[in-house]
């Protein structure tokens, strides 16, 4: 999740960045995109695990004592996965939510930005 924090914007309005708007956007994009990319990689590994168990109980091969053990832990390492790669996809709300509040944060930043500038300028 991307972590934005106060100063970061207060940086980003005082380095006067044209359009600060855009780049505060890009940040919360590239995240929104590793975030879906490692839903889908989870995903695709509950799915390539829970295969080889789909094949096995079709053809029939799931009656020895071996394979027991093996389809519990298969199953459960399929399920963790697409429980973790589902819970990211829902929590994916929060990081809209963050990225609302930063741009109305930055727009109230930008209202005072001579301010911080002139700060700025005295402190340093």
């Amino acid at each position: 999740m991307t972590n934005i924090r106060i100063r970061d914007l207060i940086d980003l309005v005082a380095s006067e960045t044209p359009e600060p708007g855009k780049s505060l956007e890009k940040v919360f994009e590239w995240a929104h995109s590793r975030n879906l990319e490692l839903i889908k990689w989870l995903l695709a590994l509950a799915a390539a695990l829970l295969a080889p168990l789909a094949i096995a109980f079709a053809r029939g091969d799931l009656g020895t004592r071996a394979s027991t053990s093996w389809l519990a832990w298969t199953l459960f390492g399929s399920v963790l996965f697409a429980g973790i790669g589902l819970t990211m996809l829902a929590r994916g709300r929060r990081l809209y939510r963050r990225y609302i509040a930063a741009q109305t944060l930055l727009g109230e930043l930008m209202k005072i930005a001579p301010f911080i500038e002139r700060y700025r300028e005295q402190i340093g």
